[in-house]
């Protein structure tokens, strides 16, 4: 069942547009369960027509995406760094301090499969602070990157309404493609071969499997694999569509199978540690995809964290594994910011610029941390230019302004130190129409762009490193959150300017 519709008095061209783009959401599976009643579907939030975005800062943040996944792997591989970071924050978030000790145990210590795998989203918004626009990154998720589909869908439906409607007067060559659904199956495919390779077939894997698309699905059915790729999934979850098509496009395209179970449910099926193999419904998983895992609430007993260390004990290829998760943490983004710290990892000089160029003002807020009495002064004197941000993820957590002095006073020193401050940016606000709930608004919005890339490597191997896409969230200006599925936001396209 389908939420009901509601249109305003518009203009007849726009109850046209209107018209159109609710039947090309449904049509392009731009839905969710509804928040409260389950067995009805809901349009996600959307915007009616693309946002303006620069066509240079779009560029930069495509071209720098490869660059960050190459900063993420060589940090992967460097048994330190994580250790040596996250130590303060772990004396006092003992979120974190859990994830931390399965990265030693069956990480630094036993790890029993060398291949990992990333599907990431570095997530930026334009700065207007400076004397020119410039890109900003808000953070970079490691775990759980969500709305690729939604977000290629969206492109979609507002490409169709670009041709139906001139008077919009967007052109598409100036709508970029959104290539997610094309390069996300075709990267689980390829990381796929490499596990039969390096776990059952045991000989040498030819480039040309690997980077023909002939010739994977060639191999894909001489090999007559019967592994499975799990989707770890949270109870309950409405973002049903966003990943819902992505199993069933590895069906279509490439004949892999896929199961989905949450955190709990992998604990509770008492796996034998002895081989190794990860097993779901007694068949051996050969990729376990992370929708779920990144927050407390997906560990409220211990099942859930004994299924969270089944997978990482076993051979199958993590997405993302522990260490990976670990390197999306706020507190790892504000020590990369140091001086020298990326060039300790990459060693070409413009790939050390352009990721230089995106990074924020930010500051420590540990005891140790050299810069941590700098950002309490700053945040204290302006603390509208600032946001505190906690080591978690999935949105709503921040504290914005005028909130920030009194949060930081009702702290004690450790408590503190699992903060980091970020200076807040100001981007361009511009005039939308939207569709929440079956209701279409206008607002003024501000927008924030998140650019996939995906990422496949050993310790000694790259093995595939690109950009997979992008995705546009917009929200009310007056909001500080861009998150849709709390509410703040909604999902939008681009139109390069």
């Amino acid at each position: 069942q389908m939420a009901s519709i509601k249109l305003p008095d518009l203009p007849v061209s726009e109850q046209d547009l209107a018209s159109d783009a609710f039947a090309l959401a449904a049509i392009n599976g731009l839905v969710v369960v509804d928040i409260e009643e389950t067995r009805k579907l809901s349009h996600v939030p959307f915007t009616l027509k693309p946002s303006p975005f620069s066509r240079a800062l779009f560029a930069e943040a495509v071209e720098v995406q490869t660059d960050f996944n190459a900063l993420l792997q060589a940090l992967r591989v460097d048994p330190n760094f994580i250790l040596n970071v996250l130590q303060e924050t772990t004396q006092n978030d003992p979120f974190t301090a859990k994830l931390v000790d399965i990265y030693r145990v069956y990480f630094l210590e036993s790890r029993k499969q060398a291949l990992s795998m990333g599907v990431l989203r570095s997530d930026y918004m334009v700065s207007q602070s400076g004397r020119r626009p410039t890109l900003r990154q808000v953070e970079i998720n490691t775990i759980a990157s969500s709305f690729g589909f939604l977000s290629e869908r969206v492109c979609r439906a507002h490409r169709m309404l670009a041709l139906k409607f001139p008077q919009l007067r967007i052109q598409l060559e100036d709508m970029p493609q959104n290539r997610f659904m094309e390069a996300i199956p075709s990267a689980f495919a390829r990381a796929l071969v490499l596990y039969e390779y390096k776990c059952n077939i045991r000989t040498q894997l030819s480039k040309e499997v690997f980077d023909d698309e002939r010739q994977l699905k060639a191999e894909l059915a001489r090999q007559k694999s019967s592994t499975l790729v799990l989707f770890v999934v949270q109870p309950d979850e409405r973002n049903i569509a966003d990943q819902r098509f992505l199993e069933f496009e590895l069906l279509s395209r490439y004949g892999i199978r896929s199961v989905r179970k949450t955190l709990a449910a992998i604990g509770e099926e008492n796996q034998d540690r002895s081989d190794s193999i990860l097993r779901a419904n007694e068949e051996e998983v050969a990729i376990s995809y992370f929708r779920a895992g990144y927050t407390p609430d997906d560990y409220p007993n211990e099942s859930c964290w004994l299924g969270r260390e089944l997978i990482e004990s076993s051979r199958s290829i993590k997405c993302p594994d522990i260490a990976t998760h670990l390197l999306g943490t706020k507190k790892v983004q504000q020590y990369l910011a140091k001086d020298g710290v990326v060039e300790k990892y990459i060693f070409d000089d413009e790939a050390v610029r352009r990721i230089r160029a995106t990074f924020a003002t930010q500051y420590g807020l540990g005891v140790h941390d050299d810069d941590r009495e700098l950002g309490i002064a700053a945040a204290k004197a302006s603390p509208e230019l600032f946001v505190l941000k906690p080591q978690r993820e999935g949105g709503g957590n921040n504290i914005f302004g005028a909130g920030i002095p009194s949060h930081i006073e009702s702290m004690d020193d450790s408590a503190l130190s699992a903060f980091v401050l970020q200076e807040r940016f100001f981007p361009t606000v511009t005039r939308s129409m939207f569709v929440r709930s079956g209701e279409i608004f206008e607002s003024d919005i501000e927008s924030e762009l998140g650019i996939f890339g995906v990422l496949i490597g050993s310790d000694e191997k790259v093995f595939l490193n690109e950009y997979s896409g992008h995705l546009l969230r917009s929200k009310v200006a007056s909001s500080n959150e861009t998150g849709f599925m709390l509410g703040f936001g909604m999902i939008d396209s681009i139109f390069l300017t």
